[in-house]
């Protein structure tokens, strides 16, 4: 058991501004293996957001059915090498993602990838600014890199 004495007049609320939902160019910061509470291989994903303080926080549940294809999506996006299962080289590649908002009674609202964008569907986005070099406004999230009708 931990030794401290408690003082709820010492807790500081904290709150945070949302990532707006839409199309930002993203960096892995930080990749982990891991096994998911179903027993799936996961990999534990962290992001930095194109000129945002802010990270987004990702879990990849590798499932039979979906696995591959999550994987694939992920290459694409970070323009790494199709088979590439090391995360730890993953570290430092930009991709791009959609984002969306969710909501749960555990965590609250929050911000996470909806889905990645391939590689030659990010022309249209700003290129990456690292965090202090200039702000990023907001993405208007009815404007997607892509005509919609290639993916219907």
């Amino acid at each position: 058991m931990v030794e401290w004495k408690f003082n709820a007049e010492n807790v500081k609320e904290t709150s945070f501004e949302l990532i707006p939902v839409g199309d930002y160019r993203i960096r892995i910061e930080k990749a982990e293996s891991v096994t998911s509470s179903g027993g799936n291989p996961m990999i534990k994903l962290e992001y930095a957001v194109s000129g945002m303080k802010r990270k987004l926080f990702h879990n990849l549940v590798l499932t039979q059915e979906y696995g591959d294809s999550k994987l694939k999506s992920l290459w694409d996006s970070f323009d790494i090498p199709i088979g590439t299962l090391d995360e730890q080289l993953w570290i430092g590649c930009v991709g791009a993602c959609r984002t969306k908002q969710t909501h749960s009674a555990q965590y609250g609202d929050k911000t996470e990838v909806a889905y990645f964008i391939d590689r030659k569907r990010q022309d249209k986005l700003p290129a990456w600014v690292e965090v202090g070099e200039g702000a990023v406004p907001a993405p208007n999230s009815n404007d997607v890199p892509f005509d919609i009708n290639d993916i219907l």
